[in-house]
């Protein structure tokens, strides 16, 4: 899945220092879809990751929850204040082996 660095809304991309690894569903896994889910979200000074928001996906109905718990759990490195941030999250079946072993 992807892990790019994300934006915030100041233009500074923000790094993840620690990132969960998403839980996509199997049926999804199976089927074999590709896809992606863009989240909004609040990196607070402590580097916790709030307030995770879907802003769009596709396709849609798939990966959302996926995407929120994953972000959810995400460490950033510590800052004065807390930013927003826009991230999109990458969802690739060949990931599901870390899901679902073979």
């Amino acid at each position: 899945a992807g892990y790019a660095a994300g934006k915030s809304f100041k233009g500074r991309d923000l790094i993840p220092l620690s990132t969960a690894r998403p839980q996509m569903p199997e049926w999804a896994c199976k089927q074999k879809i590709k896809g992606w889910v863009e989240v909004v979200f609040t990196v607070m000074p402590n580097g916790r990751v709030r307030d995770v928001k879907i802003v769009d996906a596709d396709p849609r109905g798939v990966y959302e929850a996926a995407a929120v718990e994953s972000v959810s759990n995400w460490i950033y490195a510590s800052y004065a204040k807390a930013r927003e941030v826009k991230q999109r999250v990458q969802m690739d079946p060949e990931d599901c082996a870390y899901n679902y072993p073979q």
